[in-house]
């Protein structure tokens, strides 16, 4: 492929194992819902173990906008020994998380590459951020929510959230990163609390630019997570569903734009999900609601003032 061929199509790479699958399709609906009818769209997605019905169901797709593909098939030996077990700070990653690290590999004929994590949605078209210039870095990112204490946990002075990236593949090549990435890791296995996303900032320090907020809304329920992104909420071009609890999950009511996730995922194959997961959010809502009610009318009929001891953000999603 030409550096004008990489140019003209912008070139999409997302990871995932096969659980994930209609994750994928809900980032990559919101992808193709939301761009202009002169973008021309490839998606590169990297997988060790996606299924060829869950193959199928991205290529259903297709009835949204049209748009090329390929499937990166991953071997494991490229990301053998790399640690994965972090309980504390990441209880739901995948071995897959460290896909993204050998996209120069992966994807040889490539100048630069857009990468993103599948718990999202995109409601922009992605020309922009593609015709952003990444000539003299490394990688563009996003602030993570989190920055301040994690350039303070490893020394840094620059910390961005992994989840959606630009990345200057020519200059991952040249300096050969892939083997600075393996040997950071094997070195300091212990210190990678966020895994990949620690290794990127970590090894790449010297030449990371930032994007706007608006590239990486991270929504979390919490009033940390809404202190630190009001202007990139107000101002939301990808809404990224970061921590422990996602949008599907029963607790996902508790969240900031579950609609949007829901009214992507009614546009895939994936679609009958969407009731399934109302209905488990609503039944313990309503579960909520009620033991909330008894305890009140409990400490009342005692004469007593019931404080909840929900939490501020739980409160609020259940008004």
């Amino acid at each position: 492929m030409t550096s004008a061929a990489n140019y003209k199509t912008i070139h999409v790479a997302m990871a995932i194992n096969n659980n994930y699958a209609q994750h994928l399709c809900v980032a990559m609906a919101s992808i193709l819902k939301n761009k202009n009818k002169t973008d021309r769209l490839c998606f590169h997605i990297l997988s060790s173990d996606l299924s060829q019905e869950n193959k199928n169901k991205i290529y259903q797709l297709q009835k949204i906008a049209p748009f090329q593909f390929d499937f990166v098939n991953v071997s494991l030996t490229q990301i053998e020994g790399l640690p994965i077990n972090k309980p504390q700070t990441m209880p739901h990653a995948h071995i897959s998380t460290y896909y993204r690290l050998f996209l120069a590999s992966l994807l040889p004929d490539l100048i630069k590459v857009i990468f993103l994590d599948s718990d999202l949605v995109v409601e922009c078209t992605l020309s922009e951020l593609w015709n952003t210039t990444a000539d003299d870095c490394y990688f563009a990112g996003v602030r993570d929510v989190q920055e301040k204490e994690n350039c303070r946990r490893l020394c840094l002075k620059k910390y961005c959230n992994a989840g959606v990236l630009l990345i200057n593949l020519d200059a991952w090549r040249q300096a050969d990163v892939e083997a600075k990435f393996m040997r950071l890791a094997s070195e300091q296995a212990e210190k990678l609390d966020y895994l990949d996303q620690d290794i990127l900032n970590w090894t790449l320090q010297d030449r990371i630019n930032y994007l706007p907020l608006r590239y990486n809304a991270q929504v979390g329920p919490t009033q940390a997570f809404a202190q630190y992104n009001q202007t990139a909420y107000n101002e939301r071009a990808i809404i990224h569903y970061v921590g422990k609890i996602k949008p599907w999950h029963e607790w996902g009511f508790c969240y900031p734009f579950i609609g949007r996730y829901l009214q992507y995922l009614a546009l895939t194959p994936f679609t009958k999900q969407t009731v399934k997961i109302k209905q488990q959010q609503n039944y313990l809502k309503a579960k909520l609601r009620i033991k909330e009610k008894i305890k009140n009318f409990a400490y009342a009929l005692v004469g007593k003032s019931y404080k909840s001891n929900l939490p501020a953000y739980v409160k609020k999603a259940l008004q």
